[in-house]
């Protein structure tokens, strides 16, 4: 597995969300059941995000899974502030491509305000 920057773009998105609600946010037992509970949140990738992942068995298992749609992360994080939710939709995407840089997710709202100082 190469190293992008987008990894850790991905694991300040999870850490983020288990501040928010003080537990994991895909708690998987194994790599199967964790792209089962990151599909149930996010959705099924598109076929175009699936042709970039680069180990095969897991493209073959996002490929034949049924079509998920998205929750609303104002569902899953229904005390969240907007501002928090937005965050967390840039750090969270499943492509890369439309997942935030680390520059500017710092500079999204200047990150969460300052963490919501009073």
């Amino acid at each position: 597995m190469q190293y992008t920057p987008a990894i850790d773009i991905w694991s300040i998105g999870c850490i983020f969300a288990e501040v928010l609600t003080g537990k994991p946010l895909f708690h998987g037992k194994n790599v199967a059941h964790q792209l089962d509970l990151m599909t149930n949140m996010l959705g099924t990738p598109s076929l175009d995000t699936i042709s970039r992942v680069r180990n095969e068995k897991t493209r073959r298992y996002l490929t034949s899974m049924r079509k998920k749609q998205s929750v609303s992360f104002a569902q899953k994080f229904p005390n969240a502030d907007p501002l928090a939710l937005r965050l967390l939709e840039k750090l969270l995407a499943f492509d890369p491509k439309k997942s935030t840089y680390c520059g500017r997710g710092i500079q999204l709202e200047r990150f969460y305000e300052g963490w919501k100082e009073e």
